[in-house]
């Protein structure tokens, strides 16, 4: 239990610190001008998305049982990877260098 709840908290951390550099990307792809509809995409998109995902995903467990759960969440897991590389080719040079 303890293993559990330790790892509960570095992915607490991860989630939290990777978030705030998901928002801010939103500015990265979206013209000034229509940054609140990027904005109001981006949080209907994602929230609905923690929505929907747990109904899913219990359906799989349902129907096939834990381990495709849990292979069905690596896949969509893994899928970020390749997706994250080609956002990151669309992000302006500007929003990739840090500011210090």
């Amino acid at each position: 239990m303890a293993l559990a709840i330790g790892l509960a908290v570095i992915f607490g951390f991860a989630l939290n610190g990777t978030s705030s550099v998901l928002y801010a990307a939103v500015a990265g792809f979206v013209p000034e001008a229509r940054r609140g509809r990027g904005y109001g995409l981006y949080y209907t998109g994602t929230q609905s998305a923690a929505a929907v995902a747990p109904l899913g995903y219990g359906f799989v467990a349902d129907q096939f049982g834990l381990s495709w759960t849990f292979l069905v969440m690596a896949t969509f897991t893994a899928l970020i990877v390749p997706l994250a590389l080609t956002s990151r080719r669309r992000l302006p040079d500007s929003s990739l260098s840090s500011s210090a």
